[in-house]
């Protein structure tokens, strides 16, 4: 066919950087259209669940999603954006007045469809639209989604300024002409049936055309895969080139989804798992029924929930309900195990020769050496490079969808904190991307009861969204009390109300119990029989002086056993450390908490897991003891024959107790388990700073005191955890309806101001919170790239470096490109707040020199330089936030302490 010049082919889309290198608008916007519809001619579970969303047929949901990506950078036909390009604009014979050009092209973009595409909708008749539908309210939601493609709505001002003032009368003519060309090529396989009426739907579906635009753009964005020609062809030419760079690039993408295994249970799963657990013989059978579903399944630390779960979620891929899974943990340091169990497992969710990827998510994970070794690239422009050790590799994933944490979430398998997940509930760029990716799959998120108010809402805004979106999640908890599931099952239930839910009020007590929310009826609650041999008695103390409490670590130690003392803040932690340095030999005695180096207490966690893990055999474990924080008490399969705990609230002490006598060991010296809680006795009636006075710093952790006195109480009464049989009674005895009539007066009032600050986080977590029903809009919501996943006292990232004469090394050196990420550390900005510039003029031009390397330039944090101090120390001068100087001591095993020097 011979070439035809049409007004559209006089517009550039994509520029490169040599002269006249370019790529005509129409084009780009038929790569964009092309990658749609082939992704979702591919993609069923993604075509029938943007359809059931939006309330189309199939049949009309694929054209119609191409024809809205297709003109996602119908801005761009504005005579001001193609000025940005003189040279394009001469070749081609283009526009050449003087329009200004004073917004960006995704809001020009948004008010092209407002005034000119809109309006011809219906005039035209565009896929079978009739005049008796509104296209205004019913499009525009899809319009400003599609022109939004960068990452946040379109129209984040309001529209100023006439259409005229942009765009003139030949820009027009092209832009109505390329849509009616878009029409054309994709209305003759729309059958559009029953258009829906109830702008809703389109709103809710929004959410996953958003998700669909940022990566159509993307991937159509890139010169390798979309080969650049500015040379006009008729579109029916160029959409056949299109179609066919469109499947290359999405089947080197590693977007499309793998076949899931036919043969699911644990026996494919979970080959090594020699007797599995009554909970994992549920998940196995219990009966699927179709639609959105959400499970919670409660059981005891050590009980196999993991296992469980992802065995659950198998049964949901093989039925259709998604592609993969998205794992979320409370903790770097969790996902990274999670992420080593996974390994070897993955695989065998899919079918045989299936391409998958297992993606590790969180904001550290470029230094995990196991994820760093299974990066590959895919593809051309994801040119396909395979690293010699190729065939033996137990994890790879794509290098486009590894590039950054956003896309991570589209990957078949992913593991990182749960605030990668909420992430895509909050009005920050791209996070339409993450709910894409978590919409795909089912969503698995552990230690749900591990969560401050403000991020728990969070959670059940996700909740929220994955109901209205139609996907499956599964919670799992060892210590959930009852008011908490209720409103984690009411707001996925409620989400459903519209067309499938039904709420109701749960009732059930037992333990370990499977809660289910699903279609069309009452949550379903189904007590499980508890796993053969997991009853246990665990004898409790209450020690209130530190000498007792050291004494018996060291006699446990030197008898042969290993022990554990959690402490609430790392001041104690390193105080309980430095007291018992003398009395335990050096090589025997860890400390384990959060203030040190990322690459040294990556190598602390690794040793941690090596003496008490499971594989930890008698020689590791014989005489060692582990002075820790919170750091172990959440997903860390640790092993402890002795536990001394700093008093906490009933769920952690729970918690912190799971890591008791967690393996059958033959060669164990203690043979019953046993906890000493160090904290003030309950006896008699306390006073107000009862809590404060005993730990003043860990009473701004826990600040409910109230409750702790409750925990105390109990743990005093009962003297003994019976495990997990009373697991339910323990948590509701401080956290039930009734519990808090039982508080004493003198607690009662800072429990109130307490409870008055936790509403607080709640509500601010609820107005930072996207919501289903709004759709992917900028109306009402403030868009911040900085909208937190947590709450808590402001943090400082240091990178810390050495001194090597006139020398500034990252802190771990000799480790490449990871050098700086792995010498990072965060501490409270109240205590190290600016960096001591040198005095030497010398030493502050290498700072400034080290500084540019910092990943991220160095923006938001602090760079401090070290000088070798005594036994291995090395030290740094620094303000706190209140003006003050101090001294940094940095150890490597140690960590970070901060010393508040005397002010001149």
């Amino acid at each position: 066919m011979a070439s035809v010049q049409e007004s559209y082919h006089s517009y550039w889309g994509k520029s490169g950087h040599g002269e006249s290198d370019g790529h005509l608008l129409c084009y780009h916007g038929l790569d964009a259209s092309a990658v749609a519809k082939v992704w979702l001619e591919d993609d069923r579970l993604l075509r029938r669940r943007l359809a059931l969303v939006a309330g189309l047929s199939e049949s009309l949901v694929v054209p119609l999603t191409a024809f809205f990506i297709g003109l996602h950078d119908a801005g761009k036909f504005s005579e001001g954006f193609q000025g940005l390009r003189p040279d394009l604009v001469r070749r081609l014979n283009g526009p050449t007045g003087r329009t200004p050009y004073p917004h960006r092209h995704d809001y020009l973009s948004g008010l092209a469809w407002r005034e000119s595409l809109l309006p011809n909708w219906v005039s035209r008749g565009w896929f079978g639209m009739t005049e008796a539908i509104n296209p205004r309210d019913l499009l525009r939601p899809w319009a400003l989604t599609s022109a939004g493609h960068h990452g946040r709505p379109s129209g984040l001002k309001p529209f100023a300024g006439r259409f005229k003032d942009f765009f003139t009368p030949g820009d027009r003519a092209a832009l109505l002409a390329y849509a009616e060309a878009l029409v054309r090529l994709l209305e003759p396989e729309a059958r559009p049936g029953q258009w829906p009426r109830d702008p809703e739907q389109w709103r809710r579906a929004s959410w996953l055309l958003a998700g669909l635009a940022i990566v159509c753009d993307w991937l159509a964005s890139n010169s390798e895969l979309f080969s650049y020609r500015l040379d006009p062809v008729p579109m029916e030419i160029y959409w056949v080139q299109a179609r066919q760079q469109a499947e290359s690039a999405l089947a080197d993408s590693g977007l499309l989804p793998g076949r899931p295994s036919l043969e699911t249970g644990l026996a494919r799963l979970w080959p090594a798992l020699a007797r599995p657990t009554p909970l994992q013989r549920f998940v196995e059978e219990c009966p699927l029924d179709s639609g959105p579903r959400l499970f919670i399944i409660e059981e005891a630390t050590g009980g196999g929930k993991t296992e469980a779960a992802i065995t659950l979620a198998h049964r949901l891929m093989c039925a259709g309900q998604g592609h993969g899974l998205f794992i979320g943990l409370p903790t770097m340091a969790t996902a990274n195990a999670m992420y080593g169990r996974l390994i070897k497992a993955y695989r065998r969710l899919f079918a045989e020769n299936e391409s998958v990827s297992l993606v590790l998510a969180h904001g550290s994970r470029g230094v995990n050496e196991v994820f760093r070794r299974s990066l590959i690239r895919i593809g051309p422009g994801l040119a396909r490079l395979y690293r010699p050790d190729e065939e033996t590799a137990e994890a790879e994933c794509s290098l486009w969808l590894a590039d950054n944490r956003k896309k991570s979430l589209l990957a078949s398998v992913g593991v990182g904190t749960v605030d990668q997940a909420v992430l895509g509930v909050l009005p920050v760029r791209h996070q339409a991307l993450r709910l894409l990716g978590l919409a795909r799959n089912v969503l698995i998120l552990d230690e749900v009861h591990a969560y401050d108010e403000y991020l728990a809402e969070l959670i059940r805004g996700l909740l929220e969204f994955m109901a209205g979106l139609g996907g499956s999640v599964i919670l799992l908890s060892a210590t959930l009390p009852r008011s908490a599931r209720q409103r984690y099952v009411d707001r996925f239930a409620g989400q459903l109300a519209g067309s499938w839910g039904v709420t109701s009020a749960l009732g059930e007590s037992g333990f370990p119990l499977v809660t289910q929310v699903t279609a069309g009826r009452p949550a379903i609650e189904r007590v499980v029989a508890r796993r053969q041999g997991s009853s246990r008695r665990v004898r409790v103390e209450i020690r209130s002086r530190v000498e007792e409490i050291e004494e018996r670590l060291l006699t446990v130690i030197r008898s042969g056993g290993c022990a554990c003392w959690i402490r609430n803040t790392v001041d104690d932690a390193l105080e309980a450390h430095d007291r018992l340095l003398g009395r335990v030999e050096p090589e025997r005695l860890g400390l384990f908490h959060a203030r040190l180096a990322l690459g040294d207490r990556l190598t602390i966690e690794n040793d941690v897991l090596q003496w008490f893990g499971p594989s930890g055999g008698p020689a590791d474990r014989a005489g060692r003891l582990l002075i820790a924080t919170q750091v172990v008490e959440q997903s860390l399969d640790l092993d402890f024959d002795f536990l001394v705990t700093d008093l906490a609230p009933m769920d952690l002490i729970v918690q912190r107790a799971g890591r008791l006598h967690r393996h059958a060991r033959p060669l164990r010296p203690l043979t019953e388990p046993a906890l000493v809680v160090f904290g003030p006795a309950p006896a008699g009636v306390p006073k107000r700073n009862w809590y404060e006075e005993f730990f003043p710093r860990g009473a701004y952790v826990y600040p409910r005191h109230g409750r702790l006195w409750l925990t105390a109480r109990l743990l005093a009464e009962r003297g003994c955890l019976d495990l997990p049989e009373a697991s339910r009674d323990l948590i509701e005895g401080v956290y039930g309806p009734e519990a808090e009539d039982h508080i004493p007066a003198a607690l009662a009032d800072r429990d109130l101001k307490a409870e008055g600050e936790a509403r607080a986080r709640l509500s601010l977590a609820w107005q930072n919170s996207l919501k289903p029903d709004s759709g992917y809009t900028a109306e009402g919501v403030a868009w911040e790239e900085d909208t937190p996943t947590r709450l808590g006292l402001p943090e400082t990232t240091i990178f810390l470096a050495r001194w090597e004469k006139d020398r500034l090394a990252p802190w771990a050196a000799g480790e490449g490109s990871q050098a700086w990420p792995l010498s990072q550390v965060r501490v409270r900005r109240s205590k190290v707040f600016k960096e001591a510039d040198p005095d030497d003029p010398v030493r502050r031009e290498a700072l400034e020199s080290a500084r540019v390397n910092l990943p991220g330039n160095g923006r938001d944090a602090l760079l401090l330089a070290l000088e070798p101090g005594p036994e291995e120390s090395w030290t740094g001068l620094a303000w706190n936030e209140s003006g003050k100087p101090v001294r940094l001591v940095y150890h490597p095993r140690r960590g970070l302490s901060v010393q508040v020097m005397a002010s001149k």
